[in-house]
């Protein structure tokens, strides 16, 4: 799994090597829900445009219910 740039500016990149992700949730530095998303592939670009700076957590889901979490900081 590759999420890039990390420090992020206008956007974050997540590719998987296989077509497994469904989808994802990305919360602030406080647990609190700032987007929910499905979709299917291997590549997907988040926007970070309207998101205030600071550290922020994507959580990736997988069609089996598997769900891991990366941290990403976003900077202006």
């Amino acid at each position: 799994m590759l999420l890039y740039p990390n420090p992020a500016k206008d956007f974050i990149t997540i590719q998987s090597t296989q077509p497994d992700i469904t989808g994802l949730t990305l919360y602030d530095a406080t647990g609190r829900e700032m987007l929910r998303q499905t979709f299917s592939g291997s590549a997907f670009t988040l926007p970070l445009t309207n998101m205030s700076p600071g550290l922020y957590y994507i959580i990736l889901r997988s069609p089996d219910g598997t769900q891991r979490q990366y941290p990403v900081v976003h900077v202006k």
